[in-house]
């Protein structure tokens, strides 16, 4: 692996702050609905890379969130920044992570399966991180989310089948 450079690693952190700032929310909801159309123009490996960036996006912003806090408090003007991530956490989102979440696993598609259960790992620690930490609004939201996701027995099923069946799948299962 090649390290970044002091300034490459300070650009690309201004970037992914700026990105959650601005672009997180409208891409995002845009990208999940052209997965939940099946659009013609995406393939098949989109879908994992979809699931993968949240994952990606969501654990930066916890990490921004943990470096803010331990520098100052937030003012109470300031916007939430679960609200700059809201588009992932909202119920559309569940239901394409759901259908995922079983097809991966039906049509035994390990990678796709574990980008999936990168994001919905993230996801719940984004959750946590909210009911812990967040105003009281926030941590309503957090128990409304917890309750969307695990509202199907089908969805406790089939983690718990995911972790019951890894036999010979890979070290990424």
């Amino acid at each position: 692996p090649t390290p970044l450079t002091d300034s490459a690693s300070k650009q690309l952190r201004e970037f992914v702050e700026e990105f959650l700032d601005s672009g997180f929310n409208p891409l995002f909801l845009q990208v999940r609905r052209s997965l939940d159309r099946e659009a013609s123009h995406l393939m098949q490996a989109n879908r994992r890379q979809f699931f993968y960036l949240v994952a990606w996006f969501l654990e930066a912003e916890r990490i921004r969130r943990k470096k803010k806090s331990a520098n100052s408090q937030q003012t109470a003007e300031e916007v939430s920044s679960f609200n700059l991530i809201a588009a992932v956490l909202n119920q559309e989102m569940f239901i394409t992570l759901n259908k995922a979440l079983h097809e991966s696993y039906e049509y035994k598609d390990w990678q796709e399966l574990a980008a999936v259960m990168r994001c919905f790992t993230q996801i719940l620690m984004t959750v946590q991180e909210m009911s812990e930490q967040g105003t009281d609004d926030d941590k309503d939201i957090a128990e409304n989310v917890l309750s969307r996701l695990f509202y199907e027995e089908a969805t406790h099923d089939i983690i718990a089948n995911i972790a019951r069946t890894y036999k010979d799948q890979g070290f990424y299962y």
